[in-house]
């Protein structure tokens, strides 16, 4: 927790010097179009950059690189990648390619979400990407089911867990808060207190397959971890691999 919470650290402050040009030692230029930028955040984030800003280069000595054989929008997205939390950058990059509908870009942006936020356990670089989620929801479907399921696999939310980061979040963005109790609830359905050994369950609608303990009531209903749809108890059971389906 430690060190995704020093991670999470070092990319805010990479993030807030963007915005301060006043203390920017180094300069990208594409075209007519320049970036104060500073040298600590090329050097970590690209060896490239890292030999530029240290080398012998004339570069080095003019604390200036000239990249106009790229397009300038490119170089611009490469900037804000260098500055911005990777979190954060895939659930941008997702409401951007939603607004120009590359849908390829979409998915692509959501797999890639999924993956990174897998690796990070730090509720402070968690908390950023929730808000641009929630701020464009309507197009961040897949990111923010796969945030959810991360919050409380993780458990980074709970009674005994507090966490400020999340809490503020979730206090301007109340479908966050929803969402939340949705999902623990969805849970603690599952969660029968168990008298035998967890079965193997799968979905007659995504065909997931998952390991549970069998459900209590034949009438209650649950909903399937991977696509949310629910069924009765009782389907469950018949859906449960290797065990018996109930007698009608």
């Amino acid at each position: 927790m430690a060190d995704d919470n020093t991670k999470a650290a070092v990319c805010n402050g990479m993030a807030k010097l963007f915005d301060r040009p006043d203390l920017a030692d180094f300069t990208i230029v594409c075209g007519g179009t320049q970036w104060q930028v500073n040298q600590i955040v090329l050097s970590l984030q690209s060896p490239v950059f890292e030999k530029v800003c240290n080398g012998e280069f004339l570069e080095t000595k003019q604390r200036k690189i000239d990249v106009s054989e790229h397009d300038p929008t490119h170089v611009e997205s490469l900037v804000n990648y260098l500055y911005s939390s990777r979190l954060c950058f895939h659930v941008e990059m997702c409401v951007l390619a939603d607004k120009y509908d590359i849908q390829g870009l979409v998915k692509l942006s959501a797999t890639k979400f999924e993956l990174l936020v897998n690796s990070t356990s730090s509720p402070a670089e968690i908390a950023p990407a929730a808000a641009i989620a929630y701020e464009a929801a309507s197009v961040t479907k897949a990111i923010r089911k796969n945030l959810i399921a991360h919050v409380i696999k993780q458990g980074l939310f709970s009674y005994a867990t507090k966490c400020e980061e999340l809490e503020m979040v979730m206090k301007e963005y109340p479908e966050f808060a929803i969402d939340m109790a949705r999902a623990m609830s969805n849970l603690s359905s599952w969660l029968h207190p168990p008298t035998a050994n967890p079965r193997q369950f799968k979905c007659t609608n995504c065909a997931k397959t998952f390991d549970w303990y069998m459900p209590g009531s034949q009438a209650a209903i649950y909903s399937c971890p991977g696509c949310e749809v629910p069924f009765s108890g009782r389907h469950w059971r018949a859906s449960a691999v290797d065990v018996p389906a109930l007698a009608e």
